[in-house]
Formats: C-alpha cells, sequence, structure tokens
C-alpha cells in the first residue's frame, strides 16, 4: 500500500510530550503534516517541539502547554492552531491520565471502586472523557465548516474497560467510546470522519510503571499507532468512519482493503446493537447483547 503524503495537513495532537502522543506527533511530522502539539510537560513538551523543528523546520510546529480538561484553555489553543494555520485537517485526542497516574501499584495493590477517593475519580475522568469533549468541541466546528476533517480518539481494549481494578479508567475510556459512536451520526455527510484507533495491546509507555511486567520488550513500541493514523489522516481515506483500528494489526505493505479487516471492527459496541428505531418519537432498544 502506498504511503500517503500528509504534505500541508494541520494536525493537533494532544499529550504528546511522551509516549504515544509523542510518537505519534513525530511519525506524522516526518510525513510532511504541520503539527499543533499539547500537554502539561514544561520542558519536555518544549524538548518535543525543538526535535520537529530541528529536523522539519520552524514553521512546523505549534507548541503550548494546555490542560485539556480546562474549558477555557482549550478554547484558546484551538483558535490559536486557527489562527496561526488557517484550517485544522485533523485532531488526535491521545492525552488521559492511566490508572498509574493515580496509584501506581494498581496492579499489585487494586482498590475497588467504591474505595477509590472521589477527587481521583472526578481528575481521571475529567481529562479523560471532558478533555476530550472539550477539545472536539472547539475543532470538530472549524472542520465541519471547511466540508472535511479526521477526528480520532485514542481509547483502550474493551477488555481494559471492563476489568476489575482499573477503577475510573475504564468507564472514562468507554465515555470516549460511546461518544465517538454518537459523532459517527452526528458528522454524517458533513466531510469529518470519526474513528478510534488503540495500540492493540500493552504499549511500553509511563502508564506501564516499571516493575509491571517482566520484560519491557515484549510491550508494543509507541510509533506502533503511527501508520494506522497517518492513513487516517489523508484524503484516502474520506469514507472510512465508526470504525477501531487495531494499530499492531495494521500493516501498511498489505493492500488497504486487507489491513483494514484485518486490524478493525466498528467503534464502541455497534456490532452487538441493531440501528435505533423509533415508535411514535419514542426510541425502542433493539440490542442483540450488552
Amino acid at each position: 500500500m502506498a504511503d500517503s503524503t500528509l504534505v500541508d495537513k494541520v494536525i493537533i495532537v494532544t499529550g504528546a510530550v511522551q509516549g504515544l502522543g509523542k510518537a505519534i506527533a513525530e511519525g506524522l511530522a516526518e510525513n510532511g503534516a504541520k503539527l499543533a502539539i499539547c500537554g502539561l510537560g514544561g520542558e519536555k513538551l518544549q524538548s518535543v517541539a525543538a526535535g520537529i523543528r530541528t529536523v522539519h523546520g520552524d514553521d512546523r510546529v505549534l507548541c503550548r502547554e494546555c490542560d485539556i480538561s480546562d474549558e477555557a484553555g482549550t478554547g484558546n489553543f484551538v483558535n490559536e492552531v486557527v489562527s496561526r494555520f488557517g484550517r485544522i485537517d485533523a485532531l488526535v485526542n491521545n492525552a488521559g491520565l492511566g490508572c498509574a497516574a493515580v496509584r501506581p501499584d494498581f496492579m499489585s495493590n487494586p482498590v475497588p471502586i467504591w474505595q477509590l477517593d472521589p477527587a481521583e475519580w472526578r481528575r481521571v475522568v475529567e481529562v479523560n472523557t471532558i478533555g476530550t469533549f472539550l477539545m472536539t468541541r472547539w475543532a470538530v466546528p472549524h472542520m465541519v465548516a471547511q466540508g472535511s476533517g479526521r477526528l480520532i480518539n485514542v481509547t483502550t481494549t474493551f477488555q481494559t474497560m471492563l476489568a476489575p481494578s482499573f477503577g475510573a479508567y475504564g468507564p472514562s475510556k468507554a465515555g470516549i467510546e460511546s461518544m465517538t459512536s454518537i459523532l459517527v451520526e452526528e458528522l454524517e455527510g458533513t466531510g469529518v470522519t470519526a474513528n478510534v484507533v488503540v495500540p492493540g495491546g500493552p504499549a511500553d509507555t509511563e502508564q506501564i510503571p516499571e516493575g509491571l511486567v517482566d520484560d519491557r520488550d515484549n510491550l508494543l513500541r509507541p510509533d506502533v499507532m503511527v501508520p494506522p493514523i497517518r492513513w487516517l489522516c489523508t484524503d484516502e481515506s474520506g469514507r472510512v468512519s465508526g470504525l477501531r483500528f487495531a494499530a499492531a494489526l495494521w500493516d501498511d505493505d498489505l493492500p488497504l482493503e486487507e489491513s483494514l479487516q484485518r486490524s478493525t471492527k466498528p467503534v464502541a459496541w455497534r456490532q452487538l446493537v441493531e440501528p435505533l428505531v423509533t415508535k411514535d418519537g419514542v426510541a425502542v432498544e433493539t440490542s442483540r447483547g450488552a
């Protein structure tokens, strides 16, 4: 499958300080994109931006410290992106807090939901779910107005969403899945697509603390996310919406249809639910399963 260029595409990547976000930003820059990156990283975030500027030019990246759970801050960031670059072609909602951000020993010392401090639960949901909503809320109208765009949300495996001891993290990511599924329908006909990308297994990021696994070499590399996200940001992907991509299963060397079939499933739980029908204006549930 030919590598499609992203020259002149303007792409926002949140949580680009390290891990998946850093790898995504660097990978998209390698393919010609103009990047707007944000995160809470201080010098580390600036270092990511400096690396992109050194390799690809000073005009290729806008970098701002931004807490995505802050309504005013996210709005200002998106407005600055549009002011600087004139458009937004894709938003990669990657930023998020994992279980380790709350309790580094969450696997060896699991805490049931009812024992979590409300502040811990609230912070995870504010960043993961509300933060993703806010970035979407500000960026999508610009894409709709220009008649094209890509919304790409990073979540997690369904098993993790439902796993004990994953506290607020699983529910917060399930909320993003649900929101993405709704957006697929709401964005139909606008030229804007909505999809989810997950690594497809445990990735070697800060969300897996040292000592949690025996051999980190067995973890997926963060740049596993780049190939499917790169393709989703191209014009070629304009008819693809409502899918969740397992990045580890995507293969650029396969024909496109084969790679899609191998690496994707419907976003959220859409494969288990019949289309919504109404009776006398009232929605009727037609689920085939949970």
